[in-house]
Parts: C-alpha cells; structure tokens; sequence
C-alpha cells in the first residue's frame, strides 16, 4: 500500500468519512425501515457514497508519477461515476421523500437527467478522447477540456432538490423543510473546498455529513416504530399509504379491539397495554407477508397482498377468540374487521385517515362484526367532507342562514312566538339538512361558534324588525350541549344581546336533556337562568327525561318531540294526555312538535298544550317569508 501514501492528495478526512458511512449502513440495514420507494433511494444514496469515498482513495492513491495509465484511467473513471451518480442520488432521493412522482413522465425524466448521461458519455470515452482527462508518464492526470463541466453537474443535481423542496414547503413541515436545507449546504460547501482545495479531498466528509443529517432527521426508522407493539406507527402508515397509492390501489385491512378504552378503566392501562406487545408480536410471526401498523386506541391496520388479505383476516378472527395470557395474567378481546374494498381508488390521506377511523367508529358497535370501506361507502365520507366545508365557509364568511319555524298559542292558533333554525345552502343553492351539518359541527368543534352567530342574528333580527309589534313575545334560539361546557357562555351571550338592545326577555333558551346533564351543564344553565334567560327543555321525550333532572335545573317548559307525538297519533293511549296534564300540573309550559294537521292542533289544545308547531302552522321559513306571513 506504500503507493497509496505517496499520493500528493491529503487523505485524513476519509479516516471519519468512510467508517461512519459504513456504520450508517450497517445500523440502518439492521432496522425495520419502511417498506417505501424512499427507504430503498435513502440506502441507494449511502450505498453510493460509500463507493465514492472508497474509489476516491483509490484514485488519489494511484496518481503518482510512472502509475500505468489503465490503471489511472479504471480508478478515476470509476470514482466520477460514483461522484455523479451520487448526485442524482440526492435528487431521487428527495423526489421520493417528498412523494414526488418520478418526475411526471417519460420525457421529463430524460430532460432532467440528460446532463448526468452526458457527462458519464465524456467519462467513460475519455481513455480514447482526452475529453475528461489525460494520463501521461510525466502527468498522470491532466484535465480535460470537459473536466470542470462536472461540477457544475453535480451542484445541479444538488440545488433542483432545493428547488423541489421549495415547492412543497407547505405541504413538508418547517423540520423537514429546514433538514433538507441543511444537507443541501453542506454538499454545497464540500463542493466549494473540492473546487478550491483540489489536493485536499474534503468533500466526501462533508456529502458523509449531509447523508448523517439526513438520517437522524428524516429517515431514521426508530421514528416510524411505535413502542407498545413494536409494530410500525400512525406516521409510518402515511408514509406508506403516500407511497403504495401513485397509481395503485392499496389493499389491506383494520381491525379494532371493542371495548379496549373500557378495558383499560376497568382492569388498569398497564394489565391491557401489556398484551398490546403480544398482539405486535403474533402479528409479525404468524403474519409475515402483512406490514402492520398500530394506530393506537386499540386500532390496528394491516396491508396485504391482495390474496392474502382474507386468510390474514381468519387467522386474526381465530387466534382472538382464545385467551391472551402472560404468565398468570390472561386477557380476552373481541375484535371487529374494517375491509378496504379493492375497487377503492383512494383519494388523498386525510380523506383515507378519516374512512378508516370512521370504520373503526362503526366496528366498535356491539352487534358490528366488519365493516368494508367500498365505493359507496366513499361516497358518503366525500359528502362528509364537503359539508364541513361548506360548514367552515359559512363560520369564515358568517353566511349561515337562520330560518324561522312559527310558535303557535294552541286554542286561538294564533302566533305567540317562533323557533329560530340554521340552514346551510350549498353551491348550488341547495340546502344543506342539519342532520348533515350538525353533528359535522359537533364533531370539530365548530358548533360553539355556529351556536353564537344564531344567536347573533336573532338578536339583530329582533333589533331591525321589532317583531314584538306582530304579536310574538320571543324567540328560541337552541344550545348545543357543547355550547353549555363553556364557561364563559353567559357572557358571550349577554355581549351579543345587548349589542343589538335586544331585552332578556325576548329571548328563550332551548337546550337537551344532554346539554343540561353533568355537573358542568347543571352549573352553566343554571347561571343562564339567574342571569334572566328562560330556558325550554327540547326534545322531551327522546332521551332520558325525568323529573329528577329536570328538578335540577328551572326550565320554563318543554318540549314533546315530535315522534313521541306522531306516535301518539298513530296508537293513542293515555300516556301523552297524562304527561300533559302532569307537567301542566307543575307549573310548566308544553310546546307540542311535529302538528301536521288541524285533528291534531285541535286535541293537543284539549290536552292542555300551551304551543304549538309543525307544518300543518307553517314549515322553517327564510325571514323575509317570515316577516312576510306573519309582519304586520
């Protein structure tokens, strides 16, 4: 090896370049990296930096003076093949990092590469044209006249990922984002000392150290290993599913532990979570073929080649209906099936997160034994999403449309007061049903601030148009029982009410036996109350109405649902009439919903209802048809 270190090069950077590198490899192999294109182009790019280092000592080693010239032109034209080829690493390697499809198409990729073919073109035909460089006995390595084209192609293929990362800055996160910048800088900084420094060969330390940055920031597989089942996690699965869905469909299932956040109440977090590591553990040695992700809560899910998916999903079925067992602990868990249907093309991973944790909902019902996420079933979740984004639409642009339903005084049918309802309108012009964009609100959170813009408009309608001056005393405006949580509830309605100058009194409060149950909801309607604010029981009937609650809280009245009353009519008994009497009795107001015709108006009011409401009066009107019908 004495030629080696007769070398005129400095070769001390490569005694921490090479051994780290190759370090990086072994640990890396040795993990449970995803299974994903980019996991294969981060080892392609190590791999190659590897060998750049290595037939960099190589190359500077033989090129002393009398060093025949086949040999010189095997060891350097083999280390710039390496030195580019690892520059269009990194840019592969970012592409597929930022699940980038391989440059669109056919003709792009042949334009994006063309500079790397080229100059591997000039490289490996330079023994015969002196094009890259020249070896003579005196000279052992002369440049060429395309010699500094190579770097100028490499520092391409090192910013154009710079330019790709800028691209997707919003969709990468600020970590991400920094880290590729990072490594960028660094490669570009070897690349200046490889320039200015040519005797010095610094930059395969430098290419090290990006390629070790990018490691402990963005591949390192620990990340993506989730530590109660040693099974891969909820961010590995994005990955993946980013990865395995250009152009393909995915296939695969989930399933869930009924009943597992119960579990762990009743019998302790560490009894359940310990047989969570037994589960991860089956699954990997009974389910080789399966990749498997434990999306916590007790959900898992597993992606299948396509004819191993219901044999995957049997033995699962099979092995859980015996007993876990841990020493002298033993556990039972039922489990429920989420199938994604082959057929499926799926749209992008938010949209696929949420079918699979509304699958997951599903299954944990009682009676639920699969659930399968088909087409239809897409359909559906597609409306879901495009309400709620109607519903953040109208919150953003305070557009939601409040609708009056008339409150008549049952006897003389004459208006006493009404019920204010929000409507949402579609695109195009269609109206959105609050069975559709309610419980959308509730489910993120919104429904607090939908609660508040209803009761604003009110208040301003009740401002402009004086509708006192026809004959009503108040309107209704509806709490959520999310609404009844906050405890600066009060205030925010008192804030709104007499910014409009809108009396206490004009105003009712209805909320349900939910709203008012809980020590939290007993507080805030009763601080409503003391406040002046009369509130009405709504839905009566529909729950788990008792005197008891109701006892709890000073409501003014309730309100029959409007199915206890259909039903009422549909088989008449005693138990309406005396429920009527009986709350009449105590002292409270009876609103009787869902009046579809004059025979039922006419023996609620017998009954000794105080209102009434329900189409046979007048369907939610818009408040110009309101105020229309009923403005004097």
């Amino acid at each position: 090896m004495d030629w080696l270190f007769q070398s005129r090069y400095n070769l001390d950077f490569f005694l921490a370049a090479i051994p780290l590198q190759l370090i990086m490899i072994v640990y890396y192999l040795g993990r449970r990296h995803l299974p994903i294109s980019e996991s294969r182009s981060f080892l392609y790019l190590m791999v190659l930096n590897l060998s750049t280092l290595v037939t960099d000592i190589m190359a500077c080693g033989v090129t002393v003076k009398g060093t025949p010239a086949t040999v010189l032109y095997f060891w350097n034209i083999l280390y710039f093949a390496c030195f580019l080829l690892t520059a269009s690493g990194f840019l592969l390697y970012t592409a597929d990092a930022l699940h980038i499809p391989r440059f669109a198409g056919r003709w792009t990729r042949a334009v994006v590469f063309l500079p790397v073919w080229v100059m591997l073109l000039f490289l490996f035909t330079t023994p015969w044209t002196g094009f890259f460089f020249a070896s003579s006995p005196e000279v052992p390595f002369k440049d060429g006249p395309v010699y500094g084209g190579v770097y100028y192609c490499y520092g391409f293929y090192i910013l154009l990922p710079n330019l790709l990362v800028l691209l997707k800055w919003r969709e990468n996160g600020l970590r991400r984002n920094f880290s590729f910048f990072v490594c960028g800088a660094l490669v570009l900084i070897g690349l200046f000392l490889r320039t200015e420094f040519r005797y010095m060969p610094i930059m395969g330390y430098f290419v090290t150290l990006a390629v070790l940055v990018a490691y402990f920031t963005l591949r390192n597989p620990d990340f993506y290993v989730d530590d109660e089942t040693n099974l891969l996690n909820g961010p590995a699965l994005h990955l993946v599913y980013t990865d395995r869905t250009r152009g393909r469909r995915l296939h695969g299932f989930g399933f869930v532990i009924k009943g597992f956040e119960q579990s762990r109440i009743l019998y302790g977090e560490a009894f359940i979570d310990s047989f969570l590591l037994e589960i991860g553990k089956y699954i990997r040695r009974e389910l080789p073929f399966c990749c498997g992700f434990y999306l916590r809560s007790g959900r898992f899910f597993l992606m299948t080649p396509l004819e191993k998916t219901e044999e995957a999903a049997d033995t699962l079925r099979q092995r859980f209906r015996a007993s876990w067992t841990q020493g002298t602990r033993t556990a039972f868990f039922d489990i429920a099936c989420v199938y994604v249907d082959q057929e499926v093309l799926f749209p992008p991973w938010e949209e696929f997160r949420q079918a699979l944790a509304d699958g997951f909902q599903k299954a944990r019902g009682v009676a639920v034994k699969e659930i399968t996420v088909n087409q239809g079933y897409m359909e559906q979740l597609h409306r879901k999403f495009h309400v709620r984004r109607l519903l953040a639409e109208a919150l953003a642009n305070n557009s939601a449309e409040i609708f009056l339903q008339p409150l008549m005084e049952a006897g003389t049918y004459r208006i006493l007061g009404a019920e204010a309802l929000v409507r949402l309108k579609d695109r195009d012009g269609s109206l959105v049903l609050p069975d559709e964009f309610i419980p959308a609100a509730e489910g993120n959170g919104s429904i607090s601030l939908l609660g508040l813009e209803v009761f604003g408009k009110v208040c301003r309608f009740i401002q402009e148009k004086k509708p006192q001056r026809w004959g009503m005393k108040w309107i209704q405006v509806n709490l959520s029982p999310m609404q009844c949580l906050d405890r600066h509830l009060p205030d925010k309605l008192d804030a709104l009410r007499k910014a409009h100058e809108v009396p206490v009194s004009a105003v009712r409060l209805e909320i349900t036996e939910q709203a008012a149950m809980g020590n939290s909801g007993y507080q805030r309607v009763n601080e409503l109350v003391e406040r002046g604010y009369t509130l009405v029981l709504d839905d009566y009937g529909s729950g788990y109405s008792n005197r008891q609650r109701m006892n709890r809280i000073s409501v003014a009245g309730i309100k029959l649902d409007g199915h206890l009353v259909g039903s009422h009519f549909d088989h008449p008994d005693s138990y309406i009439p005396n429920l009527i009497k009986g709350m009449r009795q105590s002292g409270y107001e009876v609103t009787a919903e869902g009046v579809e015709t004059k025979e039922m108006a006419d023996s609620l009011s017998a009954m000794g209802c105080t209102s009434l409401q329900g189409f046979y009066f007048a369907p939610p009107l818009t408040l110009s048809q309101f105020e229309k019908m009923y403005g004097t």
